[in-house]
């Protein structure tokens, strides 16, 4: 069995507030072929910028996961879930 090496980065609205350019991160960094994004957070918090870092990382052919940053001490792990599930669910067969 061969052992594959990839290259990737998380993000979520951090670095969005902080202008990165996604875009040029990806151009200038070939080997990075991994996007892991946040989507969501708690029981009301949308990423904002999650759409758009998805549309880039998918553009320059990346594979794309999305996660939810869980707030247990806040709230149930059944309304976080079905939460992040109603947001992710428009990137089904898109992204992992």
């Amino acid at each position: 069995m061969a052992n594959i090496l990839l290259f990737g980065i998380d993000i979520s609205n951090h670095q969005g507030k902080a202008k990165m350019d996604l875009d040029k991160v990806l151009t200038r960094n070939p080997k990075c072929k991994v996007v892991i994004i946040k989507v969501s957070e708690g029981v009301n918090f949308t990423d904002d910028y999650a759409q758009g870092f998805i549309d880039i990382a998918l553009r320059h052919g990346c594979i794309v996961g999305v996660y939810h940053f869980g707030r247990p001490d806040k709230n149930g792990y059944l309304e976080e879930a079905k939460f992040f599930l109603k947001l992710s669910m428009k990137y089904k067969g898109k992204v992992f």
